[in-house]
Formats: structure tokens, C-alpha cells, sequence
């Protein structure tokens, strides 16, 4: 089968008054100058390369505060609800956990207020212990980590 490549559309600088128009699949249309454009594309990938900075970072520290917690964890997920990721976790009791409900509220809290996670919209949730059913009807089925199983 037969590849096909296409020339990439060229931009350039010296054209900066030149006008673009760019439609989407969605029948959106943006007009701007060329000079625009160069300054959107450096904001997206200024935008993009710190998001996913802090999305690595995020990770991190939910899997060290998932840790430092697995005595009553079952699961964990991170997934994404209501447009805003969310931090799921599934305990392994049926009955309320008032200190675990407190350090996950200190968790978002500190989340929130550092600058370091500014890009990351995020909501925190704990579910008592439920099968997998019951769990699964607050995952995005397509983007959806869980976090390694924890036995303890």
C-alpha cells in the first residue's frame, strides 16, 4: 500500500501580516494573521509542555499519598468526570472514615492552592467499599489509570 505524504502548510514570519483561515471539523472558523498563529502555536506548546509537567508530577504524589494510605484503600483511579479529572478512591470498609475523608480534603486543598497543579482541574471522591460495578459507573471507560492494586 501506497503512502501518502503531504507537504506541511509553511508559515512564515515574513508574512506576518498575511491572513489564515482555519476550519475545524466542527465548522468553527479562525481568521488571524500569520504572526497570530506563530503566537498561538508557542502558547500551545508552552501550555501543553507544563501540563503535562504537572500531570507527571500529579501522579506522583496521588500514588505516594495512595501509599502512605493502603491500610484502608482498595482501589484507586484517576479518571476524568464532569470535565475535570477525578481522584477516585475505593475503601475497604463499608463504614465511614472521617480521618481518611480529612487527609483527602487536605489533599485537594493542597492541590488546589499550589501553583505547581495550576493546569489540573481536579475533584477527589472516596466511595465505601463497593464491587466493581458500583465503582465503574464513575470512570471514563476510555481514560481511566488505576493504580496498582493494593494488598496490605
Amino acid at each position: 500500500m501506497a503512502t501518502v505524504t503531504t507537504e506541511p502548510i509553511r508559515l512564515r514570519y515574513f508574512e506576518k501580516e498575511k491572513s489564515v483561515l482555519i476550519e475545524t471539523d466542527t465548522t468553527d472558523r479562525f481568521v488571524l494573521t500569520v504572526e497570530e498563529a506563530i503566537e498561538a502555536c508557542r502558547i500551545y506548546e508552552e501550555r501543553k509542555t507544563l501540563f503535562q509537567t504537572q500531570f507527571n508530577n500529579l501522579l506522583s504524589l496521588l500514588g505516594e499519598w495512595t501509599y502512605h494510605h493502603k491500610n484502608k484503600i482498595k482501589n484507586t483511579f484517576l479518571t476524568i468526570r464532569n470535565t475535570r479529572l477525578l481522584f477516585l478512591i475505593i475503601l475497604k470498609r463499608k463504614t465511614y472514615d472521617e480521618e481518611l475523608e480529612k487527609e483527602l480534603t487536605e489533599l485537594d486543598i493542597t492541590i488546589a492552592e499550589k501553583p505547581e497543579f495550576s493546569e489540573i482541574p481536579l475533584s477527589v471522591q472516596a466511595l465505601p467499599y463497593c464491587e466493581e460495578a458500583g465503582y465503574h459507573s464513575f470512570c471514563q471507560p476510555e481514560w481511566t489509570l488505576e493504580y496498582a492494586r493494593l494488598n496490605a
